[in-house]
């Protein structure tokens, strides 16, 4: 499983490849769909959320997660600074709304909000600040943020979070996107009714198989760090599980002949 021959095509070659940040794949189009919900996304590793900004001022609601309890702060006023008044903060519980009965209230992610007015930064959607842990169980709190439609995000960025460091946690990785997908699955089979919602579509304009969420992994190639064997044995483990790590090619990609750091991959399943 450690092989080369596992790396996907735009790295075997050993070169650096152009950096792509985070592909327009929904064209601008995160706000309604055609039943009117928002469409939603879910980074995992958000760091300071650079990818989370970018899918919120493309008017996608997201749900920025990170496990770091010394990075979590970092990344709320980062995601502050940027975004303003549609920032959430789910780990401190500052941002409950207590009923007189005593009940939590909390803003979620997606749903029909087309009769309000959206953020006041570039109409950017709302934004919810998580802790996740990837090898712990899904809560069904958290999996709540999402709305009682689609079960789960329809996009998922994991940006730079494989690494030698984090060798340890790619199995907790490769089985959370698991979990996630077959959390949106479940949820398609107990709806009664066919949605019309606007999808997301993968960068050469395929649908993904019914309600399976597009992935986007964000890889940077650190020699120095880990070798062509470990990078070999991520990409089969993300076989293994049933995907597919297909590069984004670079001339979709506005200034990557600039940048040399990171390559996205779109990550599908089989």
């Amino acid at each position: 499983t450690g092989s080369t021959s596992s790396i996907p095509s735009a790295l075997s070659d050993n070169k650096s490849p152009p950096t792509l940040l985070l592909p327009p794949l929904w064209n601008s189009h995160g706000h309604n769909g055609d039943d009117g919900r928002i469409l939603t996304c879910l980074e995992l590793g958000a760091g300071l959320g650079l990818p989370s900004i970018v899918a919120a001022r493309h008017g996608l609601d997201v749900v920025s997660t990170e496990c770091d309890p010394a990075v979590l702060p970092l990344l709320m006023a980062n995601l502050r600074s940027n975004l303003a008044d549609e920032v959430y903060d789910y780990v401190s519980g500052d941002n409950d709304n207590v009923t007189r009965e005593g009940k939590v209230e909390r803003p979620v992610v997606g749903g029909d909000r087309s009769g309000e007015e959206r953020g006041s930064k570039q109409n950017s959607g709302r934004v919810i600040v998580h802790s996740l842990d990837w090898s712990s169980d899904l809560e069904p709190s958290f999996l709540n943020l999402f709305g009682d439609v689609t079960g789960g995000p329809d996009l998922i960025i994991a940006s730079d979070v494989v690494y030698g460091a984090t060798r340890r946690s790619w199995p907790g990785l490769i089985a959370l996107l698991v979990k996630l997908r077959d959390c949106r699955r479940r949820s398609a089979s107990r709806s009664s009714t066919k949605s019309s919602r606007q999808r997301l579509t993968y960068y050469d304009g395929t649908e993904p198989s019914g309600s399976d969420p597009i992935i986007l992994l964000g890889y940077t190639q650190r020699r120095r760090d880990m070798s062509a064997e470990e990078e070999g044995r991520f990409f089969s483990m993300v076989r293994e599980a049933g995907m597919e790590a297909r590069p984004i090619p670079p001339y979709l990609v506005p200034n990557s002949d600039t940048r040399i750091l990171t390559t996205v991959f779109e990550l599908r399943w089989l």
